[in-house]
């Protein structure tokens, strides 16, 4: 069923209901609207209990106080011809700023929430199961199968980027075990922090989280995306710098010490294949 039927699908079931949806957002794994003062997303590639799941984990970070929707209710939407059910998650709809210029007081705001987000993570995994379908390497393992495949997204550079790929997948794979299991974001992105009056109003999109060692991919990730101001194309290392900064010394660690003791900038390669991974599997 194409992604376009679906949408229709599930505007005509809102519809029906009387509600008068706005599409959010529209990708490859997920489908959102916003009905009201809710937020409805349907999941397109993840099963109804890995959305449990992520639902029990955002109802613990809103009863810890931290910056989390609440969630309203997890069930499975049954629309025309589709035999599968579709995994629905409601959430508050949190009012936010539209402007998205993400001052450097802000950033270091999102990088504390960060280090938040992974300390509640911890507890939340000593206490919970959190096994989710997904993986750090999922998407570069695809890309590797793609490429032994013959499907190449430019033959001329094929083998460098097997190459880089097994790097990446070997450095995952032998990365140490020595952080407690915590709960990654996986897509901390501006577009996911909304703020409100210059403050964080809500940290969203907790569709790619999963349980995990190592904390140190979601920084790098993150450190890497808040570089880039006003979708631009090249990176502004202060800010690199402030967001990495912000997130270590919140555990009591100076920048220098925290990127030494993570090998935080090989964390940066393997998050950047990981995104360019995605963007090619699903382009």
């Amino acid at each position: 069923m194409s992604q376009q039927a679906i949408l229709s699908g599930l505007i005509d079931s809102l519809q029906s209901s009387g509600e008068r949806p706005l599409v959010l957002n529209s990708s490859y794994d997920n489908i959102v609207f916003q009905v009201g003062g809710d937020v409805f997303r349907w999941s397109l590639s993840k099963s109804l209990d890995d959305v449990r799941r992520e639902a029990d984990f955002i109802r613990y970070l809103h009863d810890n106080d931290f910056h989390a929707a609440e969630v309203r209710r997890v069930s499975e939407t049954h629309i025309k011809s589709r035999k599968e059910g579709l995994p629905l998650l409601v959430t508050s709809y949190i009012p936010h700023d539209t402007d998205v210029s993400f001052p450097s007081a802000v950033l270091h705001k999102a990088a504390e929430a960060l280090y938040r987000i992974h300390q509640l993570g911890e507890s939340f995994c000593k206490n919970n199961s959190y096994v989710q379908g997904r993986k750090i390497d999922e998407l570069l393992s695809q890309m590797d199968d793609s490429l032994k495949k013959g499907l190449s997204p430019n033959a001329t550079n094929r083998l460098q980027v097997q190459d880089d790929l097994r790097w990446a997948l070997n450095f995952i794979d032998q990365a140490p075990m020595g952080n407690p299991q915590t709960i990654i974001h996986n897509d901390f992105r501006p577009q996911n922090v909304l703020t409100a009056n210059g403050d964080i109003a809500a940290v969203i999109d907790f569709d790619y989280a999963i349980a995990s060692h190592t904390p140190q991919k979601d920084v790098a990730h993150a450190a890497l995306e808040w570089s880039f101001p006003d979708t631009s194309e090249v990176p502004d290392l202060d800010r690199f710098r402030l967001f990495v900064e912000a997130y270590a010394a919140t555990g009591n660690e100076t920048y220098e010490d925290y990127i030494e003791r993570v090998n935080l900038f090989d964390w940066v390669k393997v998050a950047a294949m990981i995104d360019a991974a995605g963007y090619w599997l699903h382009s």
